[in-house]
């Protein structure tokens, strides 16, 4: 467009050099039909030049409206980033609060089967070498573990006139004892295990994908939901992208 104002000017000139030119002439029939030929089309290409002239403003008024909206739309744009790096820098460390509380769950679990399996052990030590104080012991652990109408019933069935092997036959504890969930959520973490591993691959290559990022965390919610519950193994996201 600059070229053809550049060039309409230029023909303008032409012109206006011709029609001066012809004020100091005779003018004749001839002479007056190419005067009024010149001044036809320095009319047109004057009225061409506006037109030209009117449409770079617009254009210049659009171009200037659009870099602001553009510049607008940035700064937009630079917020959405922040609150996406906000988003993922906080779903990492809630996803890494869940997986050190579900490692401590599991050392505090087995921290739990070891004291027992020590405590254990020194009850039958103990039983050996003294059988009242063992029953003692015994009484006052059931008493620590178990409600207190439980506790008196297996204390109960003690018989203090048996001897020590047969004391241990009646308070077998498996058989009043709730079933400890350490090996069952142990096999089930071990199950999912590959599957878990996947989701947490696929999560780190699509950092910058907030709705792929948010299946990833619901399919990982599911599997340790079923870690901690056991039920039906859940389905989750297979294959690639």
């Amino acid at each position: 467009m600059e070229e053809k104002i550049a060039k309409y000017n230029g023909i303008i000139e032409m012109i206006n050099s011709k029609l001066d030119g012809m004020k100091d002439k005779t003018i004749d029939n001839d002479n007056d039909e190419y005067k009024n030929e010149l001044e036809q089309s320095l009319d047109e290409f004057k009225t061409r030049l506006e037109d030209k002239e009117n449409m770079c403003k617009t254009n210049d008024g659009l171009i200037e409206q659009n870099n602001a909206k553009i510049d607008e739309l940035q700064k937009k744009i630079v917020e959405l980033e922040k609150k996406i790096n906000e988003q993922e820098i906080t779903i990492n460390d809630l996803q890494a609060q869940l997986e050190q509380s579900n490692q401590d769950r599991d050392d505090a679990l087995r921290q739990v089967e070891q004291s027992k399996e020590a405590n254990i052990k020194a009850l039958e030590d103990l039983e050996q070498t003294n059988y009242l104080e063992f029953k003692s012991q015994l009484s006052n652990l059931f008493r620590a573990i178990y409600p207190e109408t439980i506790a008196n019933a297996i204390i109960q069935q003690m018989d203090v006139g048996e001897n020590a092997k047969a004391e241990k036959v009646v308070v077998e504890p498996e058989k009043v004892v709730e079933p400890v969930k350490t090996e069952e959520i142990e096999k089930r973490k071990k199950e999912v295990e590959s599957d878990m591993k996947r989701l947490k691959n696929k999560k780190t290559q699509q950092k910058n994908n907030i709705k792929f990022q948010n299946n990833v965390d619901q399919d990982i919610t599911k599997l340790n939901n079923y870690i901690e519950n056991g039920g039906t193994k859940p389905s989750v996201m297979k294959g690639g992208f």
